[in-house]
């Protein structure tokens, strides 16, 4: 992957692949945990949610799983940045301040809004 060569410009043009590469994984990542938690794969297999799943069995912080756990609630929600994430454009930090973003003054950014502990009632014990 890296040149031979070790010119400046090989080498830094690698360091960037490497970087997309990597958003590449994370937003396929996200999405894959987004898919565990909307069937309840968690659950199944003994944990409260994907956030304990991650932190207990891939061995993540507790803030780095949420992130994910996050991530893959905001680019479900949101297309364009979920495709510019997929294209290796946009980082992981850059979905969770997006998530921040949407979410102003929540301890926990969670998508859509409705469903945040902190910004609203979750939609499973509001009235309907």
């Amino acid at each position: 992957m890296c040149s031979g060569d070790g010119s400046t410009g090989d080498v830094l043009d690698d360091v960037a692949a490497l970087v997309a590469e990597r958003n590449r994984i994370d937003a396929l990542l996200a999405r894959r945990v987004r898919a565990a938690e909307l069937s309840q794969a968690a659950e199944r297999d003994g944990l409260r949610s994907m956030r304990s799943w991650l932190a207990g069995h891939c061995r993540l912080s507790p803030a780095a799983a949420a992130r994910i756990v996050g991530n893959g609630r905001v680019l479900a929600h949101l297309p364009a940045l979920a495709e510019a994430h997929e294209a290796g454009l946009v980082t992981a930090e850059q979905v969770a301040v997006a998530a921040t973003a949407l979410t102003p003054g929540c301890a926990t950014p969670r998508w859509p809004p409705a469903v945040c502990r902190c910004c609203a009632r979750s939609s499973r014990t509001s009235p309907r």
